[in-house]
């Protein structure tokens, strides 16, 4: 489902939440996807368009949740999370890649991440590192201005937890495809976003000590990286009508 399509089942919600985060994945900074020869080398003009295109949606999206959480009598806080650090990931992307080179057995489906994301090719990544942080910043100054039209009963927040939390180990990609997190990687994840809710919890009156330490991760995997990549992975599909909309 895409974003609008998750945004519908958003508004049709019986009783509209207190708390709503919303994280995008990659998609949407797939610049070399469908990308005419010469804009792969001289990229700025793609680049540019694909920021302002994904604003405009993201935007369309935003203001259709917030017109709904206006209508409420509760409040509702809403954060907005910027995309990973891509030039951490692709650190620990390039470590996974070493290990491959070293053992073949390692992370079977390595190279399937290129069929559906051809921007992670190594050519390609150095952009699409460029066009994240442009989405974040653009994310960043949308909320800011959105945040001068609200109600009393909403609160609007962006937030780079996300956004600097470091994926650069290779035990933090998936043992199967190097490209997902793996449970350690999600583990961080949620341990950046958690960190950085302390704001929507005290404006929703859910009191918690400033600086306490987040609830414990979730039980790391233990099995060895080896006997996974031994396992045989669930299908990887991926439509690419995925993107906003």
């Amino acid at each position: 489902r895409n974003f609008s399509g998750q945004i519908n089942q958003l508004l049709r919600a019986p009783r509209f939440p207190d708390l709503i985060l919303i994280s995008i994945g990659h998609n949407n900074v797939d610049w070399a996807w469908r990308c005419p020869p010469d804009e792969l080398i001289a990229p700025e003009r793609r680049l540019n368009y694909q920021c302002k295109e994904f604003r405009e949606n993201y935007g369309r999206e935003l203001r259709r949740v917030l017109r709904r959480a206006g209508r409420e009598r509760h409040r509702v806080a809403i954060v907005v999370f910027g995309l990973i650090n891509f030039g951490l990931y692709f650190k620990g992307r390039e470590a996974v890649e070493r290990l491959r080179e070293s053992d073949t057995s390692l992370y079977p489906h390595l190279e399937t991440t290129y069929k559906y994301l051809l921007s992670f090719h190594p050519a390609y990544r150095r952009n699409l590192i460029r066009l994240a942080s442009m989405v974040n910043e653009e994310l960043r100054t949308m909320v800011e201005q959105l945040q001068r039209e609200i109600s009393g009963n909403i609160q609007l927040r962006y937030s780079d937890a996300l956004a600097t939390a470091d994926l650069s180990r290779a035990e933090l990609l998936h043992p199967i495809d190097g490209w997902h997190a793996s449970v350690e990687g999600h583990n961080v994840l949620a341990e950046a976003a958690f960190s950085d809710l302390e704001l929507s919890l005290e404006f929703l009156g859910i009191k918690r000590p400033r600086g306490a330490v987040p609830n414990p991760p979730l039980e790391r995997l233990t099995r060895d990286r080896r006997s996974l990549a031994n396992e045989i992975p669930q299908p990887i599909t991926r439509n690419r009508d995925s993107r906003l909309r």
